[in-house]
């Protein structure tokens, strides 16, 4: 564990262009006595740094670490026997700007809390959802949330089905049995009971959204508190891995807030943050006892430096999807032309802006068309500058004239796609990454469905699904999203990655199917 408070100045002073001060003065020490510094935290392993000596040779340091979430670590754990004044030199650490306030909020919460608990994660992420919703909304930061704060009465890994809220199930004739685990808890301390799961799937079986998925069951039937019946037209075990997506969680909403038996529960939702607290009453009790989530977009973007890719573990983010309208008057021609010259020049944006995507599609050569229509494109404010640039350069040198809007990204996550009247959209999505339930995930809980659906095929593709038919269900999968492509309906241009740089004490972390973080499963060393 770190205890060297000036570790966090030197970061500091790394991340600024416009020093004035030399670094010894920055950090407050001597020009010899830095030079001890920097060899002890090489040693450490703390730093790499190179140079420094002789004529024109220039001080190089590169953090091995994020001094920051180390040194957050040790005050939160060692808070509640600080001395005051020890508190106030924590507090004066030239912390980030963007996660200063809710670093020094959580320092004084927990000097002050009389509680005794263990085990913290500093988490950032580009943004903060202003409300979480039951039935998991699109963003990405919503999902991470809603999967530590909840389960599902099965889980998926690796093509396969296992219990996680169901102790044990059959069927008979074309019912399915449920028996419910009774040492499963919601964060108020209330036993999850069949009342629970059953208001939650039939609240799916009777929305306009999930209708289709759930189309086999006629109805539900409670025995007793932890056994419950689902009826379907017919024996139907694809509908286990309906119980296993993240729609199907089981949630109850008291006050605006979502309660779940996960191994967490929120217990603050604010503007800039998110902190989650251990579920005291949740079985399998986690070692990160609280995660404080917070916003800070410019402590990502360092994470995902090439330098620092190498000291940070990697797991999937999400797809970069281009979508179709299938109710656009541009032919296949002039779609397939369009996508094409698009992401060629977002394929070059990206190479040189950025390092943390994996580019899926094959370069295309861009021929140029003599005759093309005009063609509308929706962005959200993220994009929306960077997609304008791109396409004032395919207006200067194709000549494809793009009419380009924007939408605010909270308003197109409750927006039927069929109300923007658009040729095409681009997306991130999170979905498993294998066929067939890649594209099941994309026709499921993915924003793309909204268009998806009214195209040839995919509806039936849903009706028809069924897992223990994987090969056969794969071959039509596979073969699905190629016709997509190929008709300029739906590209899968590249895979998204983020960069986590975990603190020393994190031993272990896994992600789920989906490529979220399980703070629950960390192991601290």
């Amino acid at each position: 564990m770190i205890l060297d408070k000036r570790l966090v100045y030197l970061q500091s002073y790394l991340s600024q262009n416009d020093n004035t001060m030399e670094l010894y003065e920055y950090i407050g020490v001597s020009k010899r006595q830095l030079s001890r510094l920097i060899s002890s935290w090489q040693e450490a392993g703390y730093i790499e740094y190179t140079g420094g000596s002789g004529r024109g040779n220039k001080l190089s340091i590169t953090m091995k670490i994020d001094a920051e979430k180390e040194l957050f670590y040790y005050a939160i754990e060692n808070a509640k026997n600080m001395e005051l004044n020890e508190l106030q030199e924590y507090i004066n650490l030239p912390w980030h700007a963007e996660s200063r306030e809710s670093v020094i909020e959580a320092l004084i919460s927990e000097f002050h809390d009389e509680s005794q608990s263990h085990g913290f994660l500093l988490d950032y992420v580009f943004d903060i959802p202003p409300k979480l919703y039951k039935g998991m909304p699109h963003d990405i930061v919503s999902y991470q949330i809603c999967d530590n704060i909840s389960e599902t009465l099965y889980v998926c890994n690796s093509d396969k089905l296992d219990n996680q809220l169901v102790k044990f199930d059959e069927w008979i004739d074309a019912s399915l049995h449920i028996h419910l685990t009774k040492d499963a808890y919601f964060d108020d301390n209330v036993q999850l009971k069949s009342e629970h799961v059953v208001s939650i799937i039939d609240s799916l079986c009777k929305s306009k959204e999930y209708q289709l998925y759930f189309k086999m069951v006629q109805s539900l039937e409670i025995v007793n508190d932890f056994h419950f019946i689902i009826h379907c037209t017919h024996k139907a075990p694809h509908i286990k891995l309906l119980l296993s997506e993240p729609v199907t969680a089981i949630v109850k909403e008291n006050d605006g807030m979502l309660h779940g038996t996960g191994k967490y529960y929120v217990l603050k939702h604010a503007e800039n943050e998110i902190i989650l607290n251990a579920n005291p009453y949740h079985k399998r009790q986690p070692q990160i006892k609280k995660v404080f989530i917070v916003k800070n977009q410019s402590k990502i973007r360092a994470d995902y430096s090439k330098e620092k890719q190498d000291l940070s573990i990697k797991f999937i983010m999400g797809n970069g999807l281009v979508v179709c309208n299938p109710k656009t008057k541009l032919n296949q021609s002039e779609r397939k032309y369009f996508t094409t010259a698009f992401l060629n020049y977002l394929k070059a944006v990206m190479q040189e802006e950025r390092s943390d995507f994996e580019w899926l599609l094959k370069d295309t050569d861009i021929h140029l068309k003599e005759e093309m229509p005009s063609v509308s494109f929706l962005s959200n404010e993220h994009n929306f500058e960077t997609f304008q640039n791109i396409f004032d350069r395919m207006e200067r040198e194709l000549g494809i004239k793009v009419i380009h809007k924007k939408v605010e990204h909270k308003t197109y996550l409750k927006t039927h796609l069929d109300e923007y009247d658009v040729d095409f959209i681009f997306m991130m999505e999170t979905f498993i990454q294998k066929n067939p339930l890649a594209f099941y995930d994309m026709l499921m809980h993915c924003k793309c469905k909204d268009w998806l659906l009214q195209m040839d095929g995919c509806k039936s593709f849903v009706e028809a699904f069924d897992l223990e038919k994987f090969e056969e269900m794969k071959f039509q999968s596979d073969s699905k999203l190629e016709w997509l492509e190929d008709e300029g309906y739906l590209v899968n241009a590249y895979l998204k990655y983020r960069f986590m740089n975990f603190p020393s004490y994190i031993d272990y972390v896994d992600m789920n199917k989906y490529g979220y973080l399980d703070y629950g499963s960390a192991i601290i060393e």
